[in-house]
Order: C-alpha cells, then structure tokens, then sequence
C-alpha cells in the first residue's frame, strides 16, 4: 500500500502523503515483479514499517537530482534493452501493460 511519499522541498527531503486520498493505493504488479521485489526485499531492505524500498548504495535516501547516477539508470536500460532516451518516469505507464485485459463482451 502506497501511504506516503519522498518530495525535495527547499533543499530538505521529506515525506509526506500523497496529493490526494486517490494516492494511497494498491498497487498491482505481476508475478514476476513480486518475485523480483520480494528477493530485494530480504536482500536489501532493513525490517520495519518505516524502511525504504529503494535508497542509495551508501544507505541514503534517493534525490530526484542524483537519481540517474546513483541507480546507473542509463546502464540499465541498455542492459534491459530499453530504447535511448527512456526515462524513468516513462515506467508509470506499464502499469497499463501489467494489468490483465478484460474479456469482450457477448455479441448480442
């Protein structure tokens, strides 16, 4: 369940809920994606409610500034074979490809 979020604000990272009521959710993945998050999860994540999910290779938290360097974010895309120019943001749009496709409805 997505609760909270990290924003820069004045040069001071914080967290906070997200804009709306809308942005606490669910978020599905597929099963692949769970598999992936669960071995990092026992891998890297420290226990507690308050962990993080993703933090830099010293432990610290991510900024948006250092984001690309610290996560070797154009290497990985060559790696997974993404096209030039991907951008991380571009990933939100998955989600539209994970979720199962509804059945047509019956010719009447």
């Amino acid at each position: 369940m997505l609760e909270r979020k990290l924003i820069e604000v004045r040069g001071k990272l914080e967290f906070g809920p997200p804009k709306s009521e809308a942005g606490k959710r669910t978020v599905p993945l597929p099963d692949t994606a769970v598999r992936i998050l669960r071995d990092h999860l026992k891998l890297n994540v420290d226990e507690g409610e308050d962990a993080l999910l993703f933090i830099g290779e010293k432990g610290a938290l991510l900024r948006a500034s250092n984001f690309r360097r610290a996560v070797r974010w154009m290497q990985a895309c060559r790696e997974a074979g993404l096209p030039k120019g991907f951008h991380f943001h571009d990933t939100r749009h998955f989600g539209n490809l994970w979720r199962p496709m509804p059945a047509p409805a019956p010719r009447s």
